[in-house]
Formats: structure tokens, C-alpha cells, sequence
């Protein structure tokens, strides 16, 4: 009891050294006497036992609090072990609660082979992640080993193989197949002259494709010497299968004039029948022609459009 203030006993009027049983007895004895509830009728003396009663609360609880030091056990660990240098300058004993030290403690200040092998342990796992990461980033987006290019080309090159050798035997989506070879210089040198003569044959054979890639090829000028109206009669070939970008090339060839009479009710037929396949740039233009059209050429191109649309392909 060293640190118990004089004024506190005095006001439970006790002695130095009691203990906690004689705190509680002198504490209920001055609570029965000076309990405020007891002088109701006379005011004055209400108010000295309200004033009487926070001190004897107040030296009650600072005794108790001396007189029960709190010691910190704690479940599933070893009892606090006495640690003299831990104890105040009043001499009160100090009691200092030791852990065992755990994995990965060290970064609580606590160090020992558990400690350690924790802490190696979780670097170890934190290396493995970030490899197995990296390693997955760089199979999705690193450019290919040259064992996979290798392997890449000689697919590639027995792909073409085989669809030259199909193409020989006259099936029209193996000439295209080889005229597109020749014309993106994919798994051959690019040659566009023996790409058209490649879809010049799957054309001939009706291939859709092929016509409007050769009507393209005329067009431009590149592979054969340009000529709109050959460019014209394979765009029409096409656009008749319902080819949306031979129909789509034939609209813009009858709106300039080139290789074809002017005829916007063409024109308008054509756009309209490619912007319901689907073409992405069909329907901006039609729209845009239709302001230049008069009535009259306006009812030709719807009349033709209902024509072709009963004559070309059901879309599958």
C-alpha cells in the first residue's frame, strides 16, 4: 500500500497497510451513514453528504485500485514473469508478461530461430509469387521465341501447301485462299500480279469473293492495268451473290460515273441492299445521295431495289 494518499485513508479512517476486505467494510459503514437519501428533509445537510459521499467514492476507488493490482494474464501463455527493473520508484512490484516468439515475429521486435525461419520462409513464398507472375505476363504478351516463329512458319507453309494443291484441282475458295496468299505475303513473297491471275480464276468460277477482290484489283490498278468498267462487270457479279463490298464498290462506281453511266437510282439500289448486310459505310452514303436525288429517280431506285432484293440470296 505505499502508494496510498494519507487524505484517503483519513476519509475511511483507516490505517496504513489495510487491506482490500477492511477498505470494502469501512467503505459500506461511511456509505450507510452518509448516504444523501438519509437527510431529505433537511436540505443543508443533504448537500454536506453529496460533498461527503464523491470523497469517499473517490478515496474508495483510488484504495481499491492500490489495493488490487491488475497483473495482465492472458489465456494459452506462461504466467507473468517478476521483473525487478520494471518496478516504480515507490518500490511496487512490477510484473512483465513474456511471449514465446512465433514465425514471422520478427518485425514485432522479437527475434530467434522461429522467427527467422518465418520470415525466410515468407520471402521465399513472396519470390515464387512474383516469378510465377512475371512468367505468366511474358507467355501472354513477349514476342515469340524463335523456336515458336519456326514452328509458326512451317504450319503456315504447309497450310499453303495445301491449298495450292487444292486450287490446282479447280476448288474456287482455294484459288481465292492462294490469291490472298500472294496478296498479304502470307507464307509466300507478296506478288500482286499472280494474285490476280489467282482470283481471276476463282472469279471465273463464280467465287463472290474472288470477283469483288479482282473488281478491286481493277479498280485501283494494282496486279493489272486499271480498268473501271472490268472493275464494274466483277463488282456486279459479286453484288448479285450479295457480296455487301461488291455492292458497296458497284453504288460508289454508278454515283462518279466511273466505267458506268451516272444513275443514282443504281447507286441508291446498291447502298441500300449493302447497308442491310451490313456494310458500315453503305448507309451514311445512301443517305447523303438521297438529298441529291429527285422524286422521280428517288421511286426508280426504290422500284429497282425491290427487284433485287426478290433475286438475290436469302442470308443465311
Amino acid at each position: 500500500m505505499g502508494n496510498q494518499v494519507p487524505n484517503h485513508l483519513e476519509t475511511l479512517a483507516l490505517q496504513p497497510g489495510a487491506s482490500a476486505e477492511e477498505i470494502k467494510r469501512a467503505y459500506l459503514t461511511l456509505v450507510k451513514r452518509w448516504h444523501p437519501d438519509r437527510f431529505a428533509h433537511d436540505p443543508a445537510q443533504q448537500k454536506q453528504a453529496e460533498e461527503r459521499m464523491k470523497a469517499i467514492n473517490v478515496a474508495y476507488e483510488a484504495l481499491v485500485g492500490e489495493a488490487r493490482p491488475e497483473v495482465p494474464f492472458q489465456r494459452t501463455t506462461p504466467a507473468p514473469a517478476y521483473d525487478p527493473e520494471a518496478a516504480d520508484k515507490s518500490g511496487r512490484e512490477a510484473y512483465a508478461h513474456r511471449e514465446r516468439p512465433t514465425a514471422f515475429a520478427f518485425w514485432r521486435g522479437q527475434t530467434g530461430l522461429m522467427s527467422w525461419a518465418g520470415t525466410i520462409v515468407l520471402g521465399l513464398i513472396s519470390l515464387i509469387t512474383f516469378w510465377f507472375v512475371a512468367d505468366t505476363v511474358a507467355n501472354y504478351y513477349a514476342p515469340p521465341f524463335a523456336a515458336d516463329s519456326l514452328r509458326h512458319e512451317a504450319k503456315l507453309e504447309a497450310v499453303v501447301a495445301r491449298t495450292r494443291r487444292a486450287a490446282e484441282q479447280g476448288e474456287p475458295w482455294a484459288m481465292f485462299n492462294v490469291g490472298s496468299f500472294y496478296y498479304n505475303g502470307r507464307g509466300v513473297p507478296a506478288n500482286l500480279a499472280e494474285a490476280a491471275k489467282w482470283f481471276a480464276r476463282a472469279a471465273q468460277a463464280g467465287e463472290p469473293n474472288a470477283q469483288s477482290q479482282l473488281g478491286l484489283l481493277y479498280a485501283k490498278g494494282t496486279g493489272v492495268g486499271q480498268d473501271y468498267a472490268a472493275a464494274a462487270s466483277w463488282f456486279r457479279a459479286a453484288a448479285e451473290q450479295g457480296q455487301r463490298d461488291a455492292q458497296h464498290n458497284l453504288a460508289l462506281l454508278h454515283r462518279s460515273g466511273l466505267g458506268v453511266p451516272v444513275d443514282f437510282a443504281e447507286a441508291f439500289q446498291w447502298w441500300s441492299l449493302a447497308t442491310a448486310a451490313g456494310h458500315p459505310a453503305a448507309g451514311s452514303l445512301r443517305d447523303a445521295l438521297v438529298k441529291e436525288m429527285t422524286p422521280q429517280q428517288l421511286a426508280e431506285g426504290q422500284r429497282r431495289l425491290q427487284a433485287a432484293e426478290l433475286r438475290m440470296p436469302k442470308r443465311k
